[in-house]
């Protein structure tokens, strides 16, 4: 009597017959959602044989990416490592600092893990008669400014929730901070760094001192790449005397072009403000001008002199309402539309975002920055802002508009240039862009 079986035992075919793999065994799964698994699993397995269990850890998803493996090396060699296996078996890698500012890039059409620098961490080396500082790229900001500010120096940018932003990060992304009117923009304050790139090895540019910084400034490159270029592993930075007071002057003005008129002698005299900033006040209160000042005692009474006999009477704020204003300023770089033009081309951006608005049943409220052309626009109702997006991308602006959200908002794609410096540096394309 023959022996019989399930289906897809080994009893279960007749002498002779050619076992099938399909029945013994089951269908391969073959949709995309089952490849990405298996991918995954492989991926994992792999990095399993590279890192430590406590360098690995699990991606959960947001900022428009998948669930994904994610290596937080905590070394520069573990990450050179990383790249020479990545570019070895065809790896796309997403170089993840705080995730401060990630919203604001767009998301990648494809990524397998996720490289963070948080356990890249610590300060390398202070030098407060020289004014630099040398940290790695994990490091947060508000660790670097109490350690700067504790030797009487200040570091810029001061940028938007410091606890979380790393100085990889902030540099990957070119994250000034509301003081770049007097500070410049980070690129200017950055005297050299250590990067790895896409086939694991690791190149230095500039120098930790100012009087050692010789040679073509290729570390520039890589200021504002958002990890697409190269992963920054160390980064130096040059710093500022800590300034002895801050002081914010203000005025309300009933139309914007005369707060703006303002602003703009307020910059053209000899006084270096921290920041100028005009903003819309709620319910219709008119605009408010803000002046920031930073410096002596005395240079401040100057200054404040100075303004007050040229631009108009101008109110002096109390210092919480400085401390206040000052934090304001400096996060408002979370406002779901942030926008930069030509200097003459600001009051028409303003009026082409205003009127589109209006269109939408929207009310836009700006901040604007009219020393440097840029500014924030905040809305009436900000989870319904794709059609706003559409149609402001509709009208061809005389701006970059750069949102952040998570709808598919329109955003400016990277220059012919800079797609072949991608070429040239990622050939094989291990970064995700």
């Amino acid at each position: 009597m023959p022996r019989t079986g399930r289906v897809g035992s080994r009893a279960a075919h007749e002498p002779g017959q050619t076992r099938s793999p399909t029945r013994l065994y089951g269908a391969t799964d073959n949709t995309p959602g089952a490849q990405a698994r298996r991918n995954r699993v492989n991926i994992e397995a792999r990095l399993g044989e590279i890192f430590p269990s406590e360098e690995l850890q699990h991606f959960r998803a947001r900022f428009g990416l998948p669930d994904l493996p994610l290596v937080a090396p905590r070394c520069e060699e573990r990450v050179a490592d990383l790249l020479k296996a990545a570019a070895q078996d065809g790896w796309k890698l997403v170089v993840l600092g705080g995730g401060s500012t990630f919203s604001r890039s767009p998301s990648p059409a494809r990524a397998d893990a996720v490289l963070s620098l948080a356990g890249l961490s610590g300060v390398t080396a202070y030098e407060p008669r020289d004014g630099t500082l040398t940290a790695l790229a994990g490091t947060t900001m508000a660790q670097l400014e109490e350690t700067v500010h504790a030797g009487g120096h200040h570091l810029s940018p001061e940028v938007a929730r410091p606890e979380v932003a790393t100085l990889g990060g902030v540099v990957a992304s070119a994250s000034s901070g509301f003081e770049r009117l007097r500070f410049g923009a980070v690129r200017e304050n950055v005297l050299g760094m250590r990067v790895a790139l896409c086939n694991g090895s690791v190149v230095k540019s500039g120098g930790r001192l100012v009087k050692n910084v010789t040679g073509y400034d290729l570390h520039r490159l890589f200021c504002g790449s958002n990890g697409t270029l190269g992963v920054i592993c160390e980064v130096s930075m040059r710093l500022y005397p800590l300034p002895e007071a801050t002081r914010l002057l203000t005025s309300v003005y009933p139309r914007r072009e005369a707060a703006l008129a303002k602003a703009r002698e307020s910059f053209e005299l000899p006084i270096s403000p921290l920041a100028i900033a005009v903003s819309d006040l709620a319910d219709g209160g008119g605009h408010l001008l803000e002046i920031f000042l930073a410096g002596r005692s005395e240079v401040l009474a100057w200054a404040t002199e100075w303004l007050n006999e040229r631009v108009g009477d101008l109110n002096t704020a109390p210092a919480e309402s400085t401390r206040e204003r000052r934090h304001i300023l400096r996060d408002d770089v979370r406002a779901p539309l942030r926008f930069h033009c030509r200097p003459s081309r600001l009051e028409e951006t303003v009026a082409t975002i205003e009127r589109c608005a209006e269109a939408q049943g929207q009310e836009a409220r700006f901040l604007l920055n009219p020393a440097l052309a840029e500014g924030t626009a905040r809305f009436s109702n900000p989870a319904n802002l794709e059609q706003l997006a559409v149609a402001l991308g509709g009208t061809r602006p005389a701006a970059t508009l750069l949102w952040t959200g998570t709808f598919p908002a329109p955003t400016p794609g990277p220059g012919r240039w800079m797609e072949k410096l991608r070429t040239a540096l990622d050939p094989t394309g291990v970064f995700a862009s």
